[in-house]
């Protein structure tokens, strides 16, 4: 059956579920509220405390497995860990994103680094200068 335009009858009722489905599409297949962008991309930065206490936590694991210390110092390390990162800040024009200080992470984790200082592993460099590029404020 067809109008007097010659298109089928039921023409606008296709149009219209398909002007609905594809602006559904668009709706839900948008990013979702938070989401910064595609694979790989950061959605903000870390505080330097987070890194600092990040960094310490496995600081203290890494002196555990090389047998520096054991169980004990171990959670002892851990429980200064707070004191050790109190005031922790940014140098100035340092601002590095959770890519950059998730690697030093990773890199404090493999096993092959257990015994190379923090100090000389490039991906803990997430700023130029020390490493990490934090500052402590005294208690």
């Amino acid at each position: 059956m067809t109008s007097n335009r010659g298109m089928p009858h039921h023409a606008p009722r296709l149009l219209l579920t398909a002007l609905v489905g594809a602006s559904l599409f668009l709706v839900l297949g948008g990013p979702t509220p938070g989401s910064a962008g595609g694979c790989g991309e950061d959605s903000g930065f870390p505080t330097a405390s987070e890194f600092c206490t990040d960094r310490e936590v496995w600081e203290c694991a890494r002196m555990r497995a090389r047998g520096d210390i054991d169980a004990a110092e171990e959670q002892a390390c851990v429980n200064m860990i707070p004191m050790r990162c109190a005031g922790a800040m940014w140098n100035e024009g340092c601002q590095p994103t959770y890519l950059q200080t998730d690697a030093c992470i990773a890199e404090l984790q493999r096993s092959e680094n257990l015994s190379v200082p923090v100090t000389d592993i490039p991906e803990c460099r997430v700023c130029t200068g020390a490493t990490g590029a934090l500052t402590a404020e005294e208690p």
